[in-house]
């Protein structure tokens, strides 16, 4: 369950690989983080583009599971593939949720069981940038 009366951190230098990179340092904090929000049939995940296709159970993975996600409904088409911001609570391991269907390893953004509430749909989409190889 996400704090009440808690501040959110929107930090838009903060990039997924950083933030899977440095799991400790944010691990419990309220954090806004954009990307694109894919969901598939068992789970709902942020990446940094679409098409990603590195290894998501790298340390720096470009993905972060969405945990404690509840359910968009009808929704779900309106936001597969979008470009999101999405406000939520950093776990560095979600060995709490138990049994974990992840395709983003053991990280993840707990979002409270409510996406409609912590999931926006960006209007424009930021210039990004290709991996580098």
């Amino acid at each position: 369950m996400l704090p009440s009366g808690c501040g959110w951190a929107a930090d838009n230098a903060l990039d997924i690989q950083i933030l899977n990179a440095n799991r400790a340092q944010y691990d419990g904090q309220n954090l806004t983080l954009q990307g694109f929000l894919v969901i598939g049939p068992e789970s709902m995940y942020l990446v940094k583009r679409l098409g990603y296709d590195k290894d998501y159970w790298a340390r720096d993975s470009g993905c972060l599971s969405l945990l404690n996600t509840g359910d968009l409904g009808e929704k779900e088409s309106l936001y597969n593939g979008k470009y999101v911001e999405i406000r939520g609570v950093f776990r560095a391991n979600n060995y709490s949720y138990g049994i974990s269907l992840s395709e983003c390893g053991l990280t993840g953004l707990d979002i409270d069981g409510d996406p409609g509430k912590h999931i926006t749909i960006e209007k424009a989409v930021p210039g990004l940038l290709p991996d580098a190889p």
